[in-house]
């Protein structure tokens, strides 16, 4: 699936990014679509409160674990490292900012980040959220 693919998917059910790329859902922003010439990218904002939900597909699971991304204190007004579940599982020092990106997805990413945006409407109107409508 190309990046243009996933655009169409976004517009297609009413999650069309905005001029930087967040995509609004419920007057929150749910994630982010960058695209470069050498490389697309998607990030999912609100993942860190996925630690109330289990899902059955292993594969999934493990893909979004293998995403995480861990502090580094990477810029100024850096939020800091969070201790949170997601999905079952307990991960330490996770960056609160920008910890679940998927860069070049293929096909079966794809579809788990789609997975993922149906996960984040759940949360979004509930939970505390860390990105926010300007």
């Amino acid at each position: 699936m190309t990046a243009q693919d996933f655009i169409t998917y976004l517009n297609e059910n009413k999650l069309i990014p905005n001029g930087e790329g967040k995509i609004p859902f419920n007057n929150f922003y749910i994630g982010e679509l960058e695209i470069k010439p050498d490389k697309w990218t998607f990030e999912i904002f609100n993942f860190l409160q996925f630690g109330d939900f289990t899902d059955d597909d292993a594969e999934f699971v493990e893909t979004v674990h293998k995403q995480i991304r861990f502090c580094k204190t990477c810029h100024d007004n850096c939020w800091g490292a969070k201790d949170v579940v997601i999905f079952g599982k307990q991960f330490n020092n996770v960056c609160s900012q920008h910890s679940l990106k998927f860069e070049n997805p293929d096909e079966k990413a794809v579809e788990h980040i789609k997975k993922l945006i149906e996960y984040s409407k759940k949360i979004v109107p509930h939970k505390e959220i860390y990105h926010c409508y300007d």
